[in-house]
């Protein structure tokens, strides 16, 4: 499959290769910081004097030109790259905000920002801004200096002023002075003083308390709209004499990789091959339907459903009944789906009278009634609550029940009320079918690969959005052909209690499979790098393992800031699913979406953008041979197809989407998970 693959990165040569900057011992505001070390120590001894009981370790530079008394430092930008880096940061920076941009910031990894208005929009009530991130690095694919442009999309600001609001101050994140953005927390003096002619940025939070509903993002290919608009700030704002005298870009503009010249790896098809009952497939959307699961649950099983619902749901309750017994337009019943009988028991039943009793009414029975263990109880709760109710307590009774069903050993599955009697609810029904064997103990597929004596972790380590103070952490076990072992979650006030969870998950999981001769961990990080270095100096140092240990950190959050554009198709512009591209050393992105092959047809929601990808290990030899890295993405990449919740195809592996789906859920939860819920899939 051949592929031209256009990254939205551009090289580009310093002007000159050596500057001389001023520095100083204090900070003001827009300067950057520069480490002394021996070299920068030999050029200012004898100009600065330090104190020697506590040695100075920054200086401070705003790159402007020297004055005569200055203090100065002579660089080299190619032996001093992160000095460069600030350097350039600085003369990008100073470009588009000599009236070129419409606004301005640094983020939070100090790359420029730039907004630029949507002036063809005629709303009255808050003004959209298009927003772009220039990001330079000293990077892998040229093995030079790089500009990565990036489009993040757009947001709006309110036209009224925060002074003309009746807003409960605390709603507020960002706001707008002129051409700059503040946190309203730590907005300046001359801000403060100046809120008559200062905006809000408007949130998802904030919208609706200015009775302001959005309109839905229209649902279309992704890679075709950044493309055109990272190609428009190219050729208007950046492909011109004024920036690259400054940067000088390279002619060629953005880098091109062919696969014809062997720049582009893409992962061998078979990866995409799952196995189900009676034969391989790559599409679970109809091949599961085809073929029946990988392992359905066999006799003796005795499985007995039964409804959870309000009383008003009465005909809700007997319509679901019908369509899990016999389908829905081409979606057949449950039990001919899932190759696995079920009884529903309409005896079991269990209602309630509104939701403020919902919790109470339904303890009652569970709490009294007496299970037989050679059963599985599986209850299917028909929720009067939609996602977009605002009433919190309302919407914490889902997480009630859950909870209260998993202590007392039944499994669980929620369908919302208003979903019931829709003809796209034969869809929702293909989702919630396979997530039932799945939470039952069956396998709707796996992967198609032979049994390797390796354990493969997946850690989450989350805070939580309520209670911002917890950290919580999740790890899940899984052997190589992606099957489901073990988990293990926990609640922690403080790193170290995290560290010494994730440690005891380590070892419970090492002697669960004492022949295991290679660790892999997938993880997910959104905590500070000082407590992701703890827990990986715990991973090497503390668990006393003899075996490799490799660690891929894995972003959570699809890779915008690294793009790549089939161009050779300009129809999709979607890379093939599989390819994947160094960007920095050791550092992936990795495209995994349906596009397998020139026949394939990817649906709106199905084109991803890529994965970000991290590699380290206990013997850094591992993680630098080609054919290893190759292998371990692969079983990224397989580990995706994974996802049992839904029958579409995911872009990250459920290495990372499980353990993050169950510390939300867990974070929720009033005691610890039952021992019942622990080898489990029951938060699918």
């Amino acid at each position: 499959m051949e592929q031209t693959i256009q990254l939205n990165v551009i090289p580009f040569t310093p002007k000159e290769s050596k500057i001389s900057i001023p520095v100083s011992l204090s900070k003001d505001i827009g300067f950057s910081s520069i480490f002394i070390d021996e070299d920068i120590l030999s050029q200012i001894d004898d100009k600065i004097e330090l104190n020697q009981e506590a040695p100075q370790r920054w200086l401070y530079t705003s790159f402007a030109t020297p004055a005569v008394g200055d203090i100065t430092l002579d660089i080299d930008l190619f032996d001093k790259k992160e000095i460069a880096l600030h350097y350039f940061r600085h003369l990008i920076h100073s470009y588009f905000d000599n009236n070129v941009a419409d606004v301005m910031r640094r983020n939070f990894t100090d790359d420029v920002e730039i907004w630029f208005k949507n002036t063809a929009s005629k709303d009255k009530v808050y003004d959209i801004y298009y927003l772009f991130t220039l990001k330079v690095q000293f990077g892998k694919i040229s093995n030079g200096f790089e500009l990565v442009v990036s489009f993040d999309g757009e947001t709006k600001v309110y036209k009224k002023s925060i002074l003309e609001l009746n807003i409960d101050a605390s709603e507020y994140n960002w706001i707008l002075n002129k051409n700059r953005l503040y946190k309203y927390e730590h907005a300046p003096d001359e801000v403060q003083w100046d809120f008559q002619n200062t905006y809000p940025v408007l949130t998802n939070k904030l919208a609706p308390l200015l009775d302001l509903a959005f309109e839905r993002s229209p649902k279309e290919n992704r890679y075709r709209s950044h493309y055109a608009f990272i190609e428009n700030l190219y050729k208007k704002y950046l492909n011109v004499d004024a920036f690259r005298n400054i940067i000088p870009l390279s002619s060629s503009g953005f880098i091109q990789l062919k696969s014809q010249e062997n720049r582009v790896p893409i992962l061998d098809g078979a990866s995409n091959i799952l196995q189900f009952g009676s034969s391989t497939g790559v599409d679970p959307k109809i091949d599961l339907r085809k073929y029946g699961p990988a392992m359905p649950l066999k006799p003796p099983v005795n499985i007995k459903l039964f409804f959870i619902y309000d009383q008003k749901h009465q005909n809700l309750r007997d319509i679901l009944s019908n369509k899990f017994i016999n389908g829905q337009s081409f979606h057949p019943g449950i039990n001919t789906y899932l190759k696995t009988p079920f009884h529903i028991d309409q005896s079991l039943d269990i209602t309630f009278n509104g939701l403020e009793n919902c919790v109470q009414d339904v303890y009652n029975v569970v709490h009294n009634r007496t299970l037989d263990p050679a059963i599985k109880y599986l209850a299917i709760y028909i929720s009067p609550i939609t996602k977009f109710i605002e009433n919190e307590d309302h919407k914490k009774i889902y997480y009630r029940l859950k909870e209260m069903l998993l202590h007392h050993n039944y499994y669980s599955q929620s369908i919302v009320a208003d979903n019931i009697n829709t003809e796209g609810f034969k869809y929702f029904l293909c989702n919630i079918q396979a997530a039932i064997l799945a939470k039952l103990g069956g396998v709707p597929w796996r992967l198609k690969r032979d049994p390797e004596n390796e354990l493969i972790i997946g850690i989450g380590a989350f805070y939580s959005i309520s209670e911002k103070s917890r950290l919580l952490g999740s790890a899940f076990c899984f052997n190589n052909q992606g099957i489901f072992k073990n988990l293990r979650c926990f609640k922690s006030e403080d790193i170290k209690s995290l560290v010494g969870s994730i440690r005891e998950a380590v070892h419970i999981f090492k002697e669960q499979s004492p022949d295991v001769k290679r660790l892999i961990i997938h993880f997910y990080k959104a905590i500070s790098k000082k407590e992701v270095k703890e827990i990986l100096n715990m991973l090497y140092n503390d668990c006393g393992l003899d075996i490799p240990i490799i660690i891929a950190t894995i972003n959570k959050t699809e890779s915008k800031d690294y793009l790549g554009f089939d161009i050779s198709k300009p129809t999709t512009l979607m890379p093939y699913s599989g390819t994947y591209i160094e960007i920095k050393e050791r550092e992936y992105i990795l495209f995994n979406n349906t596009r397998y092959d020139e026949t394939s047809k990817p649906t709106i929601k199905e084109y991803h953008f890529p994965i970000k990808i991290k590699f380290t290990a206990t013997d850094l030899s591992l993680v630098e041979d080609p054919e290893t890295i190759a292998k371990l993405i692969d079983q990224i990449y397989q580990f995706s197809r994974m996802y049992w919740k839904s029958v579409s195809q995911q872009s990250l592996p459920v290495t990372i989407s499980y353990p993050e789906m169950i510390a939300r859920i867990h974070q929720q939860f009033k005691y610890s998970i039952p021992e019942f819920g622990l080898d489990k899939l029951w938060f699918l």
